[in-house]
């Protein structure tokens, strides 16, 4: 145990390991991007749309669709590391085979490198929705509450700054100039996230995890499922904390339903062309450098709460910036469009960067110590009720036009500034304990 201004056993080594995991998983992943990378993978392997959208649908899916089962694995164990590296070591090395496979067959099998690759990113999903739980139960037993937004603003911005040699490696490899053809630079790409996911695996393993979470704590049994499920129920009716939080990132979740149609709206409905899209990368990757530094200051001087808010206004803030924008198109001021764009994508970084610097550390904060786990658990998997928001923002856009749906999103974002007030006013906080009727005999 430590208090809120002691630095614990092993502060230093553990906060490196962290850094390292951080950092070199979001390097790792950056250069299997889902929204870039990986659709243009399956482009050259196959024509169906479905299986394209579906990527993003299986990313999300597997990512939070298993937390309550993690969380519920993980409850009540005094030490968690190994829940961390046992699916690591299952999930991750899936990668080498997807890029073996490409590189071997890519050409020649198409169907049987879509099938290995599918395959092969449905595991790794299903592992890390496993992983993130006790990973980030660790996380809070290690680094106290005053270290942890000065450590994931310095991971951010070292990410960002690496992300930006990542993004020209990839426009590099895919692009006319590159020595690799297809399939061999896909492999390459994968080989690449291979290895940054294998070192954050060892960075995690190398975590020193004190024994328990309280003093004395030993290792427990599951709870009985339906001691389990009570407690669930018991934590969405009593702790309105956590019910504001978990409503506030859904709402904020269906406004970034217009997110992967802004590159659409400056490329085609306002005509600025696709060489664009690599300045609004740069200008995204900017954002979470930005965010790094900012929000992680903001976070340790005014807490979770405060990066909450900002992550609110935003939100707000981007669609009501397209509006904008197409309201602008074909005026004298037609010239200042790409500049206004330049903005939202940097917004976009910045709102990328307040979750681990928002919502995560309020979650952490809110949940007692004991419960953590399962807050965890709960709260990604509640957040799954956003999985059809991107699918909305199709329908919407299909149905109407870029603006209209720039001021949905807009609504949403408002709307989300209301149980986000609530998080701060409500200071009571219910500790969650199963109902004595509820343990075993």
């Amino acid at each position: 145990m430590f208090t809120e201004d002691a630095q614990p056993r092993d502060y230093r080594r553990n906060a490196a390991c962290f850094l390292v995991d951080y950092v070199t998983y979001a390097v790792g992943i950056v250069f299997i991007n889902v929204t870039t990378v990986l659709p243009s993978l399956v482009r050259q392997l196959t024509d169906s749309t479905i299986l394209i959208g579906l990527i993003t649908t299986i990313q999300a899916a597997g990512y939070l669709l298993p937390q309550l089962v993690a969380a519920r694995w993980v409850q009540g164990r005094a030490k968690k590391r190994r829940f961390i590296t046992i699916p690591g070591l299952i999930g991750r090395p899936a990668i080498w085979v997807v890029a073996a496979t490409i590189a071997l067959f890519g050409s020649s099998r198409p169907n049987l490198t879509l099938a290995v690759f599918f395959a092969g990113f449905m595991l790794l999903s299903f592992t890390e929705g496993l992983i993130s739980v006790p990973l980030f139960d660790v996380f809070a037993k290690v680094i106290p509450v005053t270290r942890r937004g000065r450590l994931l603003g310095t991971a951010q911005v070292i990410y960002g700054i690496l992300a930006l040699g990542a993004s020209a490696v990839i426009t590099y490899l895919l692009g006319a100039e590159s020595a690799l053809g297809f399939p061999y630079n896909y492999a390459v790409l994968f080989l690449l996230a291979g290895v940054g996911l294998a070192v954050s695996l060892v960075a995690l393993a190398s975590i020193r995890e004190p024994e328990g979470t309280l003093e004395g704590a030993i290792e427990q049994p599951d709870t009985p499922r339906v001691g389990y499920l009570r407690l669930l129920a018991h934590i969405v009716s009593h702790d309105r904390r956590f019910v504001a939080l978990v409503v506030t990132r859904a709402l904020l979740g269906y406004a970034g339903m217009a997110y992967p149609f802004y590159v659409l709206s400056a490329t085609d409905a306002l005509g600025l062309g696709e060489q664009t899209i690599g300045l609004f990368v740069l200008a995204q990757m900017g954002g979470s450098i930005l965010g790094g530094i900012v929000l992680g200051a903001l976070n340790e001087r005014r807490g979770s709460i405060a990066v909450i808010r900002v992550n609110v206004g935003i939100s707000l803030a981007m669609p009501l910036t397209g509006v904008l924008v197409h309201m602008l198109s074909g005026s004298v001021l037609h010239g200042a469009l790409l500049y206004l764009y330049v903005i939202v994508f940097l917004a976009i970084g910045l709102v990328n960067s307040s979750l681990m610097l928002g919502f995560i550390p309020c979650l952490l904060e809110i949940a007692p110590e004991g419960e953590r786990p399962v807050y965890l658990g709960l709260a990604n998997t509640l957040n799954a009720l956003i999985l059809p928001a991107a699918l909305i923002g199709a329908w919407i856009l299909e149905m109407t036009s870029f603006p209209v749906l720039f001021l949905v999103s807009a609504c949403c974002s408002g709307l989300a500034a209301l149980p986000a007030s609530r998080i701060a006013r409500q200071k009571e906080r219910v500790l969650v304990t199963p109902c004595p009727s509820d343990d075993p005999a």
